[in-house]
């Protein structure tokens, strides 16, 4: 995309410059955290969903997680958020059961009740059902 510079305004101050690229854009978001044995990360943006919706907000990307650790045991990755005042929430787990070495990706859409205070990337390691250690990293 070609970046272009537009005179806005001349005064005694000088040049008033603004540079854009295009269309306007949603803000992207990128988090990510690694624990032991994982290592995880989730990219998205977050807009507004269309009108009369009775969720008004909508996210929308990238979760992906790798396993860093060969001992038999899996890695997942959740998208998680937090509305003011309240505690935090998260999406169902995406699992990767590749094995050490593997990443694997999952596409998510996520809508929202309100303006969330936080959004946010929880990466884990389970042995089966039995949760293990996990990190998290917020906006």
């Amino acid at each position: 995309m070609r970046a272009r510079t537009t005179v806005i305004a001349l005064s005694a101050a000088g040049l008033l410059t603004f540079t854009s690229s295009g269309t306007a854009q949603a803000a992207t978001y990128y988090r990510t955290c690694d624990t032991t044995g994982a290592s995880g990360s989730a990219s998205f943006d977050m807009q507004q969903n269309g009108p009369g919706n009775p969720n008004p907000y909508v996210v929308v990307g990238n979760l992906s997680v790798v396993d860093t650790k060969g001992d038999g045991n899996h890695v997942r990755v959740r998208f998680t958020w937090a509305y003011p005042g309240q505690t935090s929430r998260a999406s169902q787990w995406f699992k990767n059961t590749l094995g050490n070495g593997k990443r694997q990706s999952w596409d998510f859409r996520q809508d929202l009740a309100v303006y969330p205070r936080s959004l946010g990337v929880q990466v884990a390691r389970y042995e089966g059902d039995r949760y293990l250690n996990s990190c998290s990293d917020w906006t």
